[in-house]
């Protein structure tokens, strides 16, 4: 995983900073995936499963990149690395499968 840029600052003085935004790549997030499933086999687990909706998404988020703003999401992670399947339903809607990643 790549290191993050630490900004020293003098805190008794108000400096703006541009601080760099991260952009994130398909290969940090299957790092983030394969440090879960490696968790997973540690601990003798053979599923996870990750729950996001509109103000609780910060999990996923970090996983995957995929942050759910209309709806609950549930995402399933097993522990022959495979890519996570999501789950997500809307109000009177049927069932949405995808994988994320």
């Amino acid at each position: 995983m790549r290191e993050p840029k630490l900004i020293r600052t003098n805190p008794y003085i108000i400096d703006e900073v541009e601080a760099d935004i991260p952009a994130f790549t398909k290969e940090d997030y299957q790092c983030r995936l394969n440090l879960l499933v490696d968790k997973l086999k540690r601990d003798d687990l053979t599923h996870a499963i990750i729950y996001a909706d509109r103000e609780h998404f910060s999990n996923l988020e970090y996983l995957t990149g995929f942050e759910p703003r209309f709806e609950e999401l549930c995402s399933f992670l097993t522990s022959q690395a495979k890519p996570p399947l999501s789950w997500a339903m809307s109000a009177g809607a049927t069932p949405l499968h995808r994988r994320l990643i």
